[in-house]
């Protein structure tokens, strides 16, 4: 097994890890006794840390700071990652993991955010020969830009408008839960294995997928109601629940596998 704070391989009877010095704190599991996904179980699963506040006032800084230059908004989604990593390995672990290795989160963050924009550029690049073609059709028959080439505009644009809300919903935490298994650059383009992703199991990948759309938008509203500004701290909290939630999902899942194959 490896350490969910450093990733350094270790013994499965270690108490503390050997590499960071970290004490590892035994959970029973949630997968033994209950629903991983439970939005109960998952809400409060942030602040059940002593330190929760430090921890959201850090990923508030590396949110508040992305209004400046990227590196530390990468930083804060490799934070996600390592609270999935975390439930992971250990559902129900407590506390969350320490904020260290500030450049390997960059690292980590800026890899998955690199995968969801090449898929964005595939996307444009279709949407952009989809308009260049009706185009040509258009100057075919008129000789100009024309009826055709503002249908296919059109279509892009409640397309774009359509497509935003699905995948923030739907295709979002498969890409992530890929890039968790994978850690592969172009996680976000393995469609076949995000469809099976998505529909192997739909009704744990749906009941997980609004959970964690949920748990984003009430974070947002927790933030709203603390005059605005109050979203730089519970949006990063919210996203380090969102991370213990795909961790313990996957767990969930291959415990399943495991099951079927006994």
């Amino acid at each position: 097994m490896n350490c969910p704070f450093c990733a350094e391989p270790m013994n499965a009877a270690d108490t503390k890890c050997k590499a960071c010095g970290e004490a590892l704190v035994k959970r029973p599991s949630v997968l033994s006794g209950g629903d991983p996904i439970d939005p109960m179980q998952i809400l409060g699963w942030a602040m059940k840390d002593p330190n929760w506040i430090t921890k959201g006032l850090i990923g508030a800084a590396c949110f508040l700071g992305m209004v400046f230059f990227f590196i530390p908004f990468f930083a804060l989604i490799g934070y996600k990652l390592r609270c999935a990593r975390q439930q992971l390995e250990s559902p129900g672990a407590e506390p969350m993991p320490e904020w260290d290795d500030f450049f390997g989160l960059v690292g980590d963050g800026l890899k998955l955010m690199l995968s969801v924009f090449l898929l964005m550029f595939v996307l444009a690049l279709l949407a952009g020969l989809f308009i260049g073609a009706m185009a040509a059709i258009d100057i075919a028959t008129s000789g100009q830009p024309g009826p055709f080439m503002g249908i296919a505009g059109v279509v892009c644009y409640f397309g774009f408008i359509l497509f935003t809300m699905i995948f923030q919903i739907v295709f979002l935490p498969a890409i992530e839960l890929e890039y968790l298994e994978t850690g592969s650059l172009t996680s976000a383009m393995h469609f076949g294995s995000l469809w099976r992703r998505m529909s192997t199991r739909f009704g744990d990948y749906l009941t997980m997928a609004v959970v964690y759309f949920l748990i984003g938008m009430i974070a947002q509203m927790a933030g709203f109601l603390l005059l605005c500004i109050g979203i730089y701290f519970t949006t990063p909290v919210g996203m380090f629940t969102q991370g213990a939630l795909l961790g313990r999902y996957l767990a969930q899942q291959r415990a399943k596998d495991a099951a079927l194959q006994s």
